[in-house]
């Protein structure tokens, strides 16, 4: 897993990035082979903006979230992407059931 943490405008925070990196673990569990995450992290008037894209060998997918601090932002975004996740490999999941049951009823 290759994980890469961008501050746009903002001092580089070992804090933040080590505590990204112990969040994305639980992403891993999830997808197999190589798998890119991209962090743009900055900051907007009061709000801290967090953007990932999240890419898999077939797969990427975009999340942003904005909130008081800096480590709220990084698990709103990653929720965001553990849902789009969990979406698209449950309907992989029923789509595979569903091809089996088919060809059973059939027979």
């Amino acid at each position: 897993m290759n994980v890469d943490v961008r501050f746009k405008k903002l001092d580089h925070s070992e804090n933040l990035v080590d505590y990204i990196n112990e969040k994305v673990e639980k992403l891993s569990m999830y997808c197999r082979g190589h798998v890119h995450v991209h962090f743009d992290i900055s900051k907007q008037g009061r709000k801290m903006i967090t953007e990932i894209n999240f890419s898999t060998k077939l797969n990427n997918y975009h999340a942003q979230a904005s909130a008081d601090n800096f480590y709220s932002s990084v698990d709103q975004a990653l929720n965001k992407i553990l849902r789009q996740v969990k979406k698209h490999r449950q309907k992989l999941r029923m789509h595979k059931n569903y091809a089996m049951n088919h060809e059973r009823d059939a027979a």
